[in-house]
Protein backbone atom coordinates (compact mmCIF):
# COMPACT_ATOMS: atom_id res chain seq x y z
CA UNK A 1 0.00 0.00 0.00
CA UNK A 2 1.42 3.40 -0.46
CA UNK A 3 2.81 4.96 2.06
CA UNK A 4 2.87 9.15 3.57
CA UNK A 5 6.43 10.26 3.54
CA UNK A 6 7.44 12.91 5.86
CA UNK A 7 11.10 14.22 5.21
CA UNK A 8 13.79 16.01 6.76
CA UNK A 9 17.12 17.54 4.93
CA UNK A 10 17.91 20.14 7.07
CA UNK A 11 16.06 22.91 6.98
CA UNK A 12 14.19 21.58 4.27
CA UNK A 13 10.89 19.22 5.64
CA UNK A 14 9.06 17.83 2.17
CA UNK A 15 5.67 15.19 2.11
CA UNK A 16 5.23 12.85 -0.44
CA UNK A 17 3.00 10.05 -1.18
CA UNK A 18 5.55 6.72 -2.04
CA UNK A 19 4.15 3.33 -3.53
CA UNK A 20 5.55 0.55 -3.55
CA UNK A 21 6.74 0.12 -7.22
CA UNK A 22 8.36 3.61 -7.17
CA UNK A 23 11.03 1.81 -4.45
CA UNK A 24 11.38 -0.92 -6.69
CA UNK A 25 9.12 -3.08 -4.55
CA UNK A 26 6.07 -5.10 -6.71
CA UNK A 27 3.00 -4.14 -5.05
CA UNK A 28 1.81 -7.55 -6.26
CA UNK A 29 3.81 -9.80 -3.65
CA UNK A 30 3.79 -7.22 -0.42
CA UNK A 31 1.90 -8.96 2.31
CA UNK A 32 0.82 -8.20 5.94
CA UNK A 33 2.85 -9.34 8.67
CA UNK A 34 1.75 -7.90 12.21
CA UNK A 35 4.32 -8.30 14.93
CA UNK A 36 4.74 -10.79 17.30
CA UNK A 37 6.50 -11.80 20.12
CA UNK A 38 10.51 -11.13 20.26
CA UNK A 39 10.90 -15.25 19.46
CA UNK A 40 8.78 -14.85 16.63
CA UNK A 41 9.95 -11.65 14.98
CA UNK A 42 13.37 -12.98 15.47
CA UNK A 43 12.28 -16.19 13.29
CA UNK A 44 10.76 -14.01 10.61
CA UNK A 45 14.01 -11.91 10.55
CA UNK A 46 16.12 -15.39 9.84
CA UNK A 47 14.01 -16.65 7.09
CA UNK A 48 14.10 -13.49 5.42
CA UNK A 49 17.71 -13.58 5.90
CA UNK A 50 18.20 -16.74 5.03
CA UNK A 51 16.34 -16.42 1.98
CA UNK A 52 18.13 -13.59 0.17
CA UNK A 53 17.43 -14.27 -3.01
CA UNK A 54 17.27 -18.12 -3.25
CA UNK A 55 14.04 -18.93 -3.05
CA UNK A 56 11.84 -18.56 -5.79
CA UNK A 57 9.25 -15.09 -4.66
CA UNK A 58 9.76 -13.09 -1.57
CA UNK A 59 9.89 -14.31 2.22
CA UNK A 60 7.21 -13.51 4.71
CA UNK A 61 7.68 -9.75 5.38
CA UNK A 62 10.51 -9.62 2.79
CA UNK A 63 9.23 -6.74 0.96
CA UNK A 64 8.33 -4.83 4.08
CA UNK A 65 11.75 -4.99 5.68
CA UNK A 66 13.48 -3.81 1.68
CA UNK A 67 11.36 -0.84 1.91
CA UNK A 68 12.06 -0.24 5.55
CA UNK A 69 15.70 -0.82 5.24
CA UNK A 70 15.41 1.11 1.89
CA UNK A 71 14.40 3.98 3.35
CA UNK A 72 16.97 3.68 6.24
CA UNK A 73 19.73 3.24 4.12
CA UNK A 74 18.43 6.59 2.15
CA UNK A 75 18.16 8.64 5.49
CA UNK A 76 21.88 7.65 6.39
CA UNK A 77 22.47 9.34 3.12
CA UNK A 78 24.14 6.23 1.20
CA UNK A 79 22.00 6.66 -1.55
CA UNK A 80 20.27 9.29 -3.75
CA UNK A 81 16.75 7.23 -3.36
CA UNK A 82 14.79 5.50 -1.35
CA UNK A 83 14.92 3.27 -5.08
CA UNK A 84 18.28 2.65 -4.52
CA UNK A 85 18.16 1.93 -0.49
CA UNK A 86 15.59 -0.63 -1.77
CA UNK A 87 18.07 -2.36 -4.17
CA UNK A 88 21.40 -1.74 -1.76
CA UNK A 89 19.60 -3.56 1.10
CA UNK A 90 18.44 -6.40 -1.89
CA UNK A 91 21.98 -6.89 -3.03
CA UNK A 92 22.53 -7.27 0.74
CA UNK A 93 20.50 -9.97 1.16
CA UNK A 94 21.49 -11.41 -2.16
CA UNK A 95 25.32 -11.60 -1.24
CA UNK A 96 24.75 -12.77 2.44
CA UNK A 97 25.98 -8.92 3.75
CA UNK A 98 22.77 -8.48 5.91
CA UNK A 99 22.86 -11.86 7.52
CA UNK A 100 26.52 -11.47 8.45
CA UNK A 101 25.63 -8.25 9.55
CA UNK A 102 23.15 -9.45 12.12
CA UNK A 103 25.03 -12.55 13.36
CA UNK A 104 28.18 -9.75 14.19
CA UNK A 105 25.35 -8.09 16.14
CA UNK A 106 24.24 -10.85 17.95
CA UNK A 107 27.45 -12.09 19.15
CA UNK A 108 28.49 -8.84 19.80
CA UNK A 109 24.85 -8.55 22.15
CA UNK A 110 25.83 -11.92 23.56
CA UNK A 111 29.39 -11.18 24.83
CA UNK A 112 28.21 -7.71 26.13
CA UNK A 113 25.45 -9.31 28.19
CA UNK A 114 27.67 -12.17 29.52
CA UNK A 115 30.26 -9.88 30.19
CA UNK A 116 28.02 -7.32 32.35
CA UNK A 117 26.29 -10.83 33.92
CA UNK A 118 29.97 -11.54 35.19
CA UNK A 119 31.01 -8.19 36.65
CA UNK A 120 33.49 -5.96 36.52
Amino acid sequence: STTFVGEVNGEEISSYVLKPEQAGIDPQTTSTVSGGTPEQNARITRTILRAGGDEPGPAEGEELALINAGAAIYAAGATDTIAQGVEAARQALTDGAAAGALERYVQTSNRLITGRASGP
